[in-house]
């Protein structure tokens, strides 16, 4: 239970305050914001919170996996479109940080069977943590790219502190601290990235990082 209610705690937290910040952009330029602006942040609000929702549901089905009865809702889905929306939720949180986000996607959109649901939350994990742990005024890359003969690649690239082959060992532990540490003060409870590399094992996926230690890090979904 102890470790349910983390995860939960862990993963609830960026969706509630990316709905926060969105609350008091509106409240502080309500009467500079046109329409079509103040519509796309109410429409952030919506999805978000849908997020939060399928979060839950999400945690319900990962702690049914060790009881053995779990439910993945594989569909054909797009992976440019979940790009995008990742995107577009995390721009706002990126800006306060100065940090620019790049948006790379297939050149040919395609669909692949997935459960929408959690790689969209795998994917959000690991924006938020790529931002979290970025020094202002910095660059974080978001792409798909597809290769030949071995898949569809999906990426979070940033210009953080990078990863010390130490820290490259406990990277996927869960309540593990890594000697990096955010850059705003947030919060890290060392739990998102065990959540991540359970979730892509449920799909037979996988989650691994490329770092060099001062040269930022890329964490690719495969």
């Amino acid at each position: 239970k102890n470790e349910f209610l983390g995860i939960a705690a862990h993963d609830l937290k960026n969706p509630l305050s990316n709905i926060s910040m969105i609350a008091d952009t509106i409240k502080l330029y309500s009467e500079q914001l046109n329409k079509d602006k103040l519509m796309k942040m109410i429409d952030n609000i919506k999805i978000t919170s849908k997020r939060m929702t399928d979060i839950i549901v999400n945690l319900l089905d990962v702690n049914a996996i060790d009881s053995g009865n779990i439910h993945l809702d594989i569909q054909e889905i797009s992976p440019n479109e979940i790009l995008k929306e990742i995107y577009d939720s995390y721009s706002d949180k990126a800006s306060k940080k100065s940090i620019k986000l790049n948006l790379e996607l297939l050149s040919e959109d395609i669909a692949i069977k997935y459960d929408e649901r959690t790689g969209r939350e795998i994917l959000d994990n690991l924006l938020s943590n790529a931002i979290k742990f970025s020094p202002y005024n910095k660059e974080i890359t978001i792409r798909a790219k597809r290769l030949k003969g071995e898949g569809l690649f999906l990426s979070i690239i940033d210009q953080g502190p990078g990863i010390s082959e130490d820290d490259k060992n406990k990277l996927f532990t869960k309540y593990t601290k890594l000697s990096a540490r955010p850059t705003a003060g947030e919060n890290s409870t060392g739990l998102g990235l065990s959540i991540v590399k359970k979730l892509a094992d449920l799909l037979d996926s996988s989650v691994y990082c490329e770092s060099e230690q001062g040269k930022g890090a890329e964490f690719i979904l495969h």
